[in-house]
């Protein structure tokens, strides 16, 4: 079961006038689960995605028996990895979070127009290039992206600012906290977005969690390794 985002492919974007949250989307989650009869379910999270399922673990334990978080950025202030000029956006979005949806779809609206222009925003480094090398992986990622940015930029733009309302680190120490399912974590060992140090920071702040460093692989390990990642979740979710 895949589930889509507020705002992306076939989910309705966050209502006018609200604040998304991470708490908000894993909730949602949450509703789909119970209304669909399943749980306890693993759960896998990609990239930002893995913060909503360490954050579903987090609110609803009933539902989650074990936990995937696969090249999932730790919060900026404990490993530095935003570019400054998103710094500065960061301040902005805490500022006037409302506001912030409107500006950073427009900043997104060239993903909705070309999903290949999104390709940039989702890899990076020697190891995807390699993957996207391959014509049917290429396509692959290019489906995904169309199909994200079907509706328009509104679920990026609401993601960035899920993750960002409220301090990083605070939040996630928080989240990470309140996890009580085994959590594998992913990481490719050439990944520029969020290498094995990110696996590492979550490794300390979660209580029971491994880290799984694949070599040779980017930030789309989730692509390359995921026959991997389904048996690590399968196996922590029978102990």
């Amino acid at each position: 079961l895949t589930i889509d985002r507020p705002g992306y492919g076939q989910s309705s974007p966050p209502p006018a006038g609200t604040v998304p949250t991470l708490g908000g989307i894993a909730d949602d989650v949450a509703h789909t689960l119970k209304s669909l009869g399943i749980g306890p379910a693993s759960v896998v999270g990609w990239s930002a995605g893995g913060r909503v399922a360490l954050t579903l673990a987090a609110r609803h334990p009933r539902l989650v028996a074990s936990v995937g978080v696969v090249g999932t950025p730790a919060p900026d202030e404990a490993v530095p990895w935003v570019p400054e000029e998103f710094r500065l956006m960061t301040q902005a979005v805490r500022a006037d979070p409302v506001g912030a949806l409107p500006m950073l779809a427009g900043a997104f609206a060239q993903y909705g127009e070309s999903p290949e222009a999104a390709i940039e925003s989702v890899t990076g480094g020697p190891a995807d290039e390699a993957v996207l090398g391959d014509p049917a992986r290429r396509a692959q990622v290019v489906a995904m992206l169309a199909e994200a940015f079907r509706p328009g930029p509104t679920g990026a733009a609401a993601d960035v600012i899920a993750v960002n309302v409220v301090p990083d680190e605070g939040q996630l120490r928080d989240v990470a906290a309140s996890v009580q399912a085994p959590v594998a974590l992913f990481c490719g060992d050439a990944d520029v977005v969020a290498g094995p140090e990110h696996g590492r920071w979550w490794e300390m702040v979660l209580s029971r969690a491994t880290v799984n460093v694949v070599p040779d692989a980017g930030h789309l390990v989730v692509l390359t390794a995921w026959a991997q990642i389904l048996s690590a979740v399968t196996e922590d979710r029978s102990r």
